[in-house]
């Protein structure tokens, strides 16, 4: 399935990130890879949001597969301030379906899933009406693609 993140599909890169819009799916892909700093998440995080809000995306997939390790000033940040402004910035209608590609390596998994706990606390207080979030978490990108475009 790399055929997906082909240049024909990526909007953005930096050391962290790369970032692929498939418009036949309206998905954003975020792949990031390698020791995530603080900013080049930020970087990219708001480049995604960009998009998101530009084409109304509902389908993402987060590929966290090339990560060794979360910086904790990053890790700090994506929970504590990234989160708030998804759901302030992605505020349109329909249900979101969001795809995790976790990392092999056992700390950065473990970041990770300390992430994706506070942020589904944040989901759960923010009130949103009509919102639905759908998450699941996948060993291989493969099997996340498979999962996100069958909803």
């Amino acid at each position: 399935m790399n055929y997906i993140k082909s240049s024909d599909n990526i909007f953005f890169q930096n050391k962290n990130y790369r970032l692929y819009h498939i418009a036949e799916l309206n998905l954003l892909i975020v792949e990031a890879r390698g020791l995530v700093q603080l900013e080049f998440a930020q970087e990219a995080w708001y480049k995604a949001i960009e998009k998101a809000v530009e084409f109304k995306a509902l389908k993402w997939l987060i590929d966290g597969s090339a990560i060794e390790l979360v910086d904790l000033k990053a890790s700090e940040w994506l929970s504590k301030e990234l989160f708030p402004v998804l759901g302030e910035k992605l505020n349109y209608p329909g249900q979101r379906i969001t795809a995790n590609v976790l990392p092999a390596r056992f700390y950065a998994e473990m970041n990770s899933k300390d992430l994706m706990k506070k942020k589904l606390a944040h989901d759960a207080t923010t009130g949103e009406e009509g919102i639905q979030r759908v998450f699941q978490n996948f060993k291989t990108f493969d099997e996340a693609y498979e999962w996100v475009i069958g909803h």
